[in-house]
């Protein structure tokens, strides 16, 4: 007897059921995403359908809500590679006379399915007024437009026509090489460098939009494109030098996209007050004329602000050095006082950095070369031509 218990407690347990089990579908069959195992399930519930999915490949099988279609029914769900950041899963339905067709990701960080929020627009356009729509019809119309990289999100450039530009949609300029030349087409062999559209038209200025092609596309199923440049210009077919007017500059890292420049260009050439930001990083400030940064330029820091005068694009004369942006200021960085001076953008002249009024670097360059005796930590000494003597 004994026995017989010891080998029942080796049989496997019965597999939990599944969550969507003894509920009627509203397809055929549950579905499985390619990437982390995750199962989706439209249900028919009180009269309405219902999208869950789990991520059934850990053993769990808690349902988690993933949209609502009301009283609908499901025409297609399928999945699409439409960049290189993973699968998106599309769901075409139809309520009354009228389809829905909407898109859902997999964030692997957070284990979640969310919508894909700024396709919505290009999906509700594919589907708006259409008498007859399935899969191929949706994958037809989704192959005709040029796609970005929808998992980035794009911080508010502070342009209220810029900020409402619909990226799915426009009139597509062209494709470019590395070399900024307009290609005859689409390249079949592999990806573009970045491609152009417009999306308004102001007395010969367009609307205009640059998307440059994403780091580390090899290899994936499809290429991811970024939004870069937004401004306006006069032949946008030319990839650069007919910009005219307000212009933005995003900076994408991971999946979040950074106003990295802000200001004005007429004719081609930058104008007027500018402003740079890496974030958290280092932020810069000033005017330009004739494409060159002329007057006084601020640069900002976690551990110091630089403040002088440019000439032609190059820094000349004193520059004042005071305490950096405190938030960027790591717990085993320093804030520093100073000052340097420049000619034609060379250090040349006395240099001192201090740390709470205490001397820590000071000397004199020429021609951007430590010259002379230097007080350093740790003692300084006698440079010659930037190298240290008696070493």
């Amino acid at each position: 007897m004994a026995v017989l218990l010891a080998l029942g407690s080796l049989a496997p347990a019965q597999a939990a059921p599944r969550f969507y089990a003894g509920i009627p579908m509203a397809t055929a069959s549950a579905i499985e995403r390619r990437d982390g195992g995750v199962v989706l399930a439209f249900l028919r519930e009180n009269g309405e359908v219902n999208g869950y999915y789990c991520q059934c490949n850990e053993g769990s099988e808690k349902r988690m809500n993933l949209d609502k279609y009301g009283k609908a029914s499901i025409e297609a769900v399928f999945q699409l590679d439409l960049d290189g950041e993973g699968e998106t899963t599309l769901v075409l339905s139809r309520s009354a006379n009228a389809y829905g067709l909407h898109a859902y990701r997999y964030e692997r960080s957070g284990g979640r399915m969310f919508k894909v929020a700024t396709l919505q627009p290009a999906l509700d356009a594919i589907v708006q007024g259409a008498k007859v729509m399935d899969e191929a019809r949706v994958r037809a119309a989704l192959a005709s437009l040029q796609l970005i990289d929808y998992s980035i999100a794009y911080a508010p450039s502070g342009v209220a026509e810029f900020d409402a530009i619909e990226h799915g949609h426009g009139t597509l300029v062209g494709y470019f090489n590395i070399d900024g030349e307009l290609l005859p087409g689409k390249p079949a062999d592999a990806p573009a460098f970045a491609y152009k559209k417009t999306f308004q038209e102001k007395e010969g200025h367009f609307l205009t939009v640059t998307y440059l092609l994403g780091k580390g596309w090899q290899g994936s199923r499809a290429p991811s494109y970024h939004v870069k440049w937004i401004t306006w210009e006069t032949q946008p077919q030319r990839f650069a030098a007919s910009q005219d007017g307000l212009f933005i500059e995003y900076d994408v890292n991971c999946c979040v996209g950074s106003v990295f420049a802000r200001g004005l260009y007429a004719q081609g050439k930058r104008t007027g007050v500018w402003h740079f930001e890496e974030p958290d990083t280092i932020r810069s400030s000033g005017a330009f004329v004739d494409d060159k940064a002329e007057g006084p330029w601020t640069y900002a820091s976690g551990d110091e602000t630089t403040t002088g005068m440019m000439q032609r694009g190059q820094r000349t004369g004193r520059w004042e050095v005071s305490p950096g942006v405190d938030e960027w200021r790591a717990a085993d960085m320093h804030s520093f006082t100073g000052y340097d001076h420049f000619v034609k953008d060379r250090l040349n002249g006395p240099s001192e950095r201090r740390i709470d009024g205490v001397v820590q670097w000071q000397g004199n360059y020429v021609n951007g070369k430590k010259q002379g005796q230097w007080v350093e930590p740790g003692g300084g000494g006698l440079y010659v031509d930037d190298v240290k003597q008696g070493q």
